[in-house]
């Protein structure tokens, strides 16, 4: 099980605006193969306008090893 951190962020020159958003995360790990990650990103910081500034996230990963 590893605890992480991510952090996003964009900046829009045009009208002036950014965001800074973090994400902290839980990854599992099984057989060196398969790798599950949940995460909640919020908003930390900014003015831009966007349709939602909290998400949960679920990824899935499975690695082929000597797959050609």
């Amino acid at each position: 099980i590893n605890i992480y951190a991510e952090f996003f962020g964009k900046w829009n020159p045009e009208n002036n605006s950014a965001y800074i958003d973090i994400a902290p995360s839980f990854q599992f790990i099984f057989n060196s193969q398969v790798r599950l990650d949940f995460a909640y990103r919020v908003q930390m910081a900014g003015n831009m306008e966007r349709a939602g500034n909290q998400q949960f996230i679920m990824k899935f990963l499975y690695v082929f090893f000597n797959a050609y």
